[in-house]
């Protein structure tokens, strides 16, 4: 079924309607290369490969993007992505004067970590920004696999987002779980090098 662009809040105009959905591909492709983007780098590739003609205020392009992260938000929470939710792609558009997202990236920040057996911590110095995710001890082998996978995907993002705020990218991301893991799961975790902490079950409690 094809998305709706006009169901977006931030796509409230005819040009913003045309745009945000041009925008996806680059920002899949600049996320993949792992780069942030300017906004005017951005309008430049708008017209490069979309014939869409630059505006003079790159501040313009703030709404279609967030439209974007809107986008990404609700795909994200369609049943055929089965939970999977998507990288907040948007949150790599940085400004070239201060090299940091606007600030409306949060809310699709936050959207991509809450409720989903997941949670983000800064360690004491503030220079890190951790990951979690947690397994119950009754959960499935395959579950526990996909916690691997899942972080796996915080981790990159959380790195991706710090080189987009021109930090160090040492974000991490920890599997939490009271039961060890099969064979097969501990040795998907030495491969991808997850960190892996096994805790009482009490803990549950």
């Amino acid at each position: 079924m094809a998305f709706d662009w006009t169901q977006l809040l931030l796509a409230n105009t005819p040009w913003r309607i045309q745009v945000v959905a041009d925008i996806l591909p680059i920002l899949i492709r600049r996320a993949k290369e792992g780069r942030p983007i300017f906004y005017g780098e951005l309008a430049e590739q708008l017209e490069h490969e979309f014939g869409h003609e630059p505006k003079a205020r790159k501040t313009v392009y703030g709404p279609p993007v967030g439209a974007a992260g809107q986008a990404i938000e609700q795909l994200g929470r369609r049943p055929e992505w089965r939970g999977e939710r998507i990288p907040p792609m948007n949150t790599i558009v940085v400004s070239k004067g201060t090299g940091y997202p606007s600030t409306g990236a949060d809310e699709i920040a936050y959207y991509f970590f809450e409720d989903n057996g997941a949670g983000m911590a800064a360690d004491d110095s503030g220079k890190q920004r951790l990951a979690v995710e947690v397994k119950t001890s009754t959960c499935s082998e395959d579950d526990l696999m996909r916690g691997v996978y899942q972080c796996v995907k915080y981790r990159a993002i959380l790195r991706a987002e710090q080189l987009a705020t021109r930090r160090v990218p040492n974000g991490d991301a920890v599997l939490i779980c009271p039961r060890a893991p099969r064979k097969i799961t501990k040795a998907l975790i030495q491969r991808l090098n997850v960190n892996f902490r096994r805790v009482p079950v009490a803990a549950e409690h």
